[in-house]
Parts: structure tokens; C-alpha cells; sequence
């Protein structure tokens, strides 16, 4: 099969993108004015408690640990760089209930000054925590609503993770797609960022899935009979092999396109099985 992929992170890499985007995660500190607003805990200390929140469990748990290595990494290779910062992990398992639990782990537990929230889902369930504790959260998420004084993007909108996908769809010409994602606000936004940006008449299918969906046979087949001569793929990691897989059985090649997710070990070793 064969595979486009551009615009997001999969475990292969996002160790090494952590790693560069930790520095500029500093400077976001500086340009937003948090680092000045120091409360006396921190400045008796000289550093800034930054509470991290990533999915350290569940089906993005791949994602969270390699992010957590790229923070390590960073550390290690300038560590003057980040002396005035104290970073503090936490679990949201890229859950709501869980990512609250987290948020308020690290702030009433680790005495968090900032807090660092990884994904869409957790994202939207800690913003309202981080306004009414005048809480600075940086979400590693896409599109943030408007007017929240306390909530900082720190992640491209979703119009431009799709639009490089859409220039791959329209270079290819391709004639018959189908788009299947995961039901997670993340791969919603992006499937649904996506749909604006290509053609009526390209789109054969646009389909979500539960989370934990694993057979999708039934709807393979449907895209055997559509003739889809590409598949944009935006599911869970534990979900791809076994998509993909599926798709193999029927006997069907179309070209992948997706995000770096596609690029990930597992991923690839299903498809050259």
C-alpha cells in the first residue's frame, strides 16, 4: 500500500519533536508573560512548577511516554536552558474524568504554576478548571474556543494539519475516497477539516468509530464495493494494524493517507506482512 503522511506526531518520532519543541514551550512562556507572574512559592525557589499531563495509559499511551522521553531529552542535552522550570508528570490517559483528576493532582499535590495539558479531549475538560483558578494551561490540542482568558494553544488549528492531506488528494487524483476517525474531539476536528478542503464528489464515505472500535470488516467491505481507491485514516494507534489488516484481507490496496501515525513500526509491519 502506499502511504501519505504528514502533520502530526506518531511514537517513532514524536520523542525527537518533543525534544525541539520543548525550548520552544519556553519561549511560549516568555512571549505569553507567564514566567512574570511568578506567585512567591515559585520565586522563593527561583523556578516555575510546570505540571505536565499526558496520556501515560489507554490507547494514546505510545504518545504520552514518548513525549515524556522528548521532555528527558531536552533536559539532558541544555539543561541552563530550563533552570528556572520544574516540570512535574501526571497521567490524564486522554480521558475527561482522568485529565481532571490530573489537573487537580498537580495543582493541589505538585503546587503547579502552569500546567502542560496533552490532547484535545483533556484539553476541553480542564478549561474551565484553569478559569476559575486564573490557572495558566497550555493545551497541546488544535482549535481552542474563544474567549477564555487562561487557555493558550500551543498546536497548529486543525484547517492546517488537513490542508497539506488535501494537496496530496488533489496531487494524486484520486477519485473515490473514504475517511474513517475516531470518535475523539482531535481526530473529529481533523476529519472534519479535512471534509471542507476536498471535493463533494471525491468523498465516498466519512465515517467515525468508537475509541475501542477493532472490527471494522463489515465497512471494509463497503469501500471493496465503493471501489475507494484511497483510504484517509485517522484512528487510534491500536486501531490501525488491525484496520489496516482487515483491509488486506479483502484483497484491496488503496493508498493510505493520514498522519505520522501511519509511520509507526507496528503500523508498517502490518503492512508489509
Amino acid at each position: 500500500m502506499k502511504t501519505y503522511s504528514c502533520g502530526s506526531v506518531s511514537e517513532r518520532h514524536s520523542a525527537h519533536i518533543a525534544a525541539m519543541a520543548l525550548p520552544a514551550l519556553w519561549l511560549f512562556l516568555l512571549n505569553v508573560g507567564i514566567l512574570s507572574l511568578f506567585p512567591s512559592n515559585a520565586a522563593a525557589a527561583d523556578k516555575l512548577i510546570v505540571g505536565v499531563s499526558l496520556p501515560l495509559s489507554g490507547g494514546n499511551a505510545s504518545f504520552g511516554e514518548a513525549s515524556r522521553k522528548g521532555f528527558a531529552m531536552a533536559l539532558k542535552e541544555d539543561p541552563k536552558k530550563f533552570d528556572k522550570l520544574d516540570f512535574r508528570f501526571s497521567d490524564n490517559s486522554y480521558s475527561a474524568s482522568q485529565a481532571i483528576s490530573s489537573f487537580n493532582s498537580l495543582v493541589s499535590a505538585e503546587n503547579a504554576d502552569v500546567i502542560y495539558m496533552w490532547g484535545s479531549a483533556p484539553c476541553l475538560a480542564t478549561a474551565a478548571l484553569a478559569e476559575k483558578r486564573s490557572l495558566p494551561l497550555i493545551c497541546f490540542a488544535g482549535d481552542k474556543k474563544p474567549g477564555l482568558s487562561y487557555v493558550y494553544g500551543f498546536v497548529s488549528p486543525f484547517s492546517e494539519y488537513a490542508r497539506p492531506l488535501a494537496q496530496v488528494i488533489r496531487d494524486r487524483g484520486f477519485e473515490r475516497i473514504a475517511v474513517v476517525y475516531s470518535e475523539i474531539p482531535f481526530l473529529s476536528s481533523l476529519a472534519e477539516a479535512l471534509r471542507v478542503q476536498v471535493e463533494a464528489r471525491q468523498l465516498a464515505s466519512f465515517i467515525g468509530f468508537a475509541p475501542t472500535a477493532q472490527d471494522f470488516r463489515s465497512l471494509v467491505l463497503k469501500f471493496k464495493q465503493q471501489r475507494v481507491d484511497a483510504l484517509v485514516v485517522f484512528l487510534l494507534p491500536d486501531q490501525i494494524g488491525p484496520f489496516i489488516q482487515q483491509v488486506k484481507e479483502q484483497g484491496m490496496a488503496p493508498a493510505l493517507i493520514g498522519t505520522d501515525t501511519l509511520t509507526d513500526p507496528t503500523v508498517l509491519g502490518v503492512m508489509h506482512r
